[in-house]
């Protein structure tokens, strides 16, 4: 009987320990389940009624006062753990900002997925910092502020995926701190969304700032402002479209600043520089905009590798402002075509350096005007437009080396009043639709040109058409066009040409003092023709296209050197033989 009540009392305890060891893994979830709940974090306050949120870390509303409030749900203030305000909707009532955080430089904090407005009377913002470090402002919404969020002398913050919009001057503003040389650096803003705002995105006296993967649409001004000696920017992988001014303006000496793979559609100006040095505009698209890429009174800039098509006026403008010249810039490999007005102009800009891009099916490919001086036009495709090249208005010593300029509607190039041009491997085929005026290239009132190894062939009127004074026209190719060259003027050397199968004349010459030697012209009605005075014309090789030879004649009163044309070598050839042979004959019948 003891034996059966000791069973039954010792049984449910021994049960009671096996269960306990055999099952470890229940005994962990449960001390997990206890654990989270421990650790899981306040609900955040939503529509908070309070006064706005303002916390200064030299002051006795700190970052430890700022834990105890029902809006800083979490955190510690390090890397792993930093304080956080999350989740809080907050109506700044008007004369306040919504959030601000003043001299917080040692802790780390993050404001995530708030909702910020009206702060709207003087300059109040969303969320403003001053003199603040190790911020993140993530996911916030800014709007029907003055900002929509603003930071002043604030260094090393994200500001990341926030909307600001219905702002009354600026979705996001970077400053200094107003009268000092405290600066904002090093803040990166990426993936923003600012629209119906004024300005989209300002930086004003900030260095080394990240703004990449942003949109800015629909700003009643511009969508992102560089200026005010903001330094060693990036902008990058930005959308800035339908923007009332310019997609991107960088201005005032904000220098050494990359511009790259940005899309500025459907604004003024695609992106605009203005008195700002050491920018590089890399591989953006400005299409469909009045002006694609605007550099005004800048120099020293890069443009590569851009396309700027398809907008209403010009593809990349350079022009001077206020008597400051567009000094010294390189454009290189851009797209510009499509363009209603010019693919490239330059209005008073020097030393600009064109290379390689495509200028096709514009009204003026590339076009240079007022006083554009020394500057290089190398290796672009000109071809498609109304004017290949234009160049006019005293822009003196430019050089247009390597372009094709064919196909073109009226000239390949023109170029008016200007001096010291050089014009050299040139392909300007295949211009003009009408008669009577349209050739490869149109010279005119232009001087001490040097005009040597181009090909201009197949041109409706003629090959070059040269109005000027002491112009050298050297190993130039000119045929089956209407005229080979034409000239007009004083002083001018014509050698060592080529001008073949053109179906009036190969060259035509009207003035004083010009040389036309050792030039080929074969298979034109008329080698030369000579309306002027004192013109030297020898050692040329000629023969006409009709059965008679053709020998181009001595100036009426010039001092040339008639040269022997391939026809008259021939019937020389022969009388001499049959005089030789009569000769031969009568001195065999003396001997018999």
């Amino acid at each position: 009987m003891v034996l059966i009540l000791l069973c039954i009392f010792l049984i449910p305890l021994l049960s009671s320990f096996l269960i306990i060891d055999l099952n470890p893994l229940n005994n962990e979830e449960n001390n997990q389940i206890i654990i989270r709940e421990i650790t899981t974090p306040r609900v955040a306050w939503y529509n908070n009624s309070e006064a706005p949120i303002f916390i200064d870390s030299i002051g006795a509303q700190n970052w430890i006062w700022a834990r105890t409030q029902p809006w800083c749900i979490k955190g510690d203030g390090s890397w792993s753990d930093p304080y956080v305000v999350e989740n809080v909707t907050i109506d700044a009532g008007g004369p306040n900002d919504c959030i601000e955080i003043r001299n917080s430089q040692n802790v780390y904090f993050k404001i995530k997925n708030c909702t910020l407005f009206n702060g709207t009377i003087g300059s109040q913002a969303g969320i403003y910092l001053y003199n603040t470090s190790k911020g993140f402002l993530i996911e916030n919404s800014c709007s029907f502020n003055y900002y929509g969020i603003n930071l002043e002398g604030s260094y090393n913050n994200t500001i990341q995926g926030n909307i600001a919009y219905n702002n009354t001057l600026y979705g996001i503003r970077l400053d200094r701190i107003s009268a000092t040389s405290f600066y904002s650096y090093n803040n990166t803003l990426m993936n923003n969304i600012c629209y119906f705002n004024t300005i989209g995105i300002t930086v004003l006296g900030g260095i080394e700032t990240i703004i990449s993967g942003n949109k800015c649409y629909n700003n009643s001004n511009m969508g992102i402002w560089l200026q005010s000696n903001s330094f060693r920017s990036k902008i990058l992988g930005n959308e800035c479209y339908n923007n009332k001014n310019s997609g991107i303006y960088i201005s005032t000496n904000s220098i050494n600043t990359t511009v790259q793979r940005n899309n500025c559609s459907f604004n003024v100006e695609g992106i605009a520089l203005s008195f700002t040095n050491l920018v590089a505009l890399n591989g953006n698209n400005c299409s469909l905009n009045y002006i694609g890429i605007k550099i005004e009174a800048s120099k020293n800039n890069t443009i590569k590798g851009n396309i700027a098509s398809n907008n209403i006026n010009t593809g990349i403008l350079l022009i001077e402002d206020s008597g400051v010249y567009s000094h010294n810039n390189i454009l290189l490999g851009n797209d510009c075509s499509y363009n209603g007005e010019m693919g490239i102009s330059l209005i008073e800009s020097d030393n600009t350096y064109i290379s390689g891009n495509d200028c096709y099916h514009n009204k003026n490919g590339i076009y240079l005007l007022q006083d554009s001086l020394d500057n290089k036009i190398l290796r672009n495709n000109c071809s498609f437009n109304e004017e290949g090249i234009y160049v006019t208005l005293d822009s003196h010593n430019t050089q247009v080396i390597g372009n094709n300029c064919s196909y073109n509607t009226k000239n390949g190039m023109t170029a008016t009043n200007g001096n010291y041009f050089t014009i050299i491997n040139n392909i300007m085929s295949h211009n003009g639709e009408t008669l009577p005026s349209y050739s490869g290239l149109y010279l005119q009132s232009s001087n001490n040109v040097t005009i040597s190894g181009n090909i201009f062939n197949n041109n409706i009127y003629a090959g070059m058409q040269i109005g000027g004074n002491n112009n050298n026209l050297t190993k130039n190719t000119c045929n089956y066009n209407f005229n080979g060259i034409l000239v007009s003027g004083n002083n001018n050397n014509l050698s060592v040409n080529t001008c073949n199968n053109n179906t009036e004349i190969g060259i035509t010459i009207n003035g004083a003092g010009n040389y036309v030697t050792f030039n080929i012209l074969i298979d034109n009605i008329e080698c030369t023709v000579d309306t002027g005075n004192d013109t030297t014309i020898h050692n040329n090789t000629c023969a006409n296209r009709d059965s008679s030879p053709g020998e181009p004649p001595t100036p009426p009163n010039g001092n040339g050197t008639p040269s022997i044309s391939g026809f008259d070598i021939y019937i020389l050839i022969g009388a001499i033989s049959i005089i030789f042979t009569i000769l031969l004959k009568k001195r065999y019948r003396r001997i018999l």
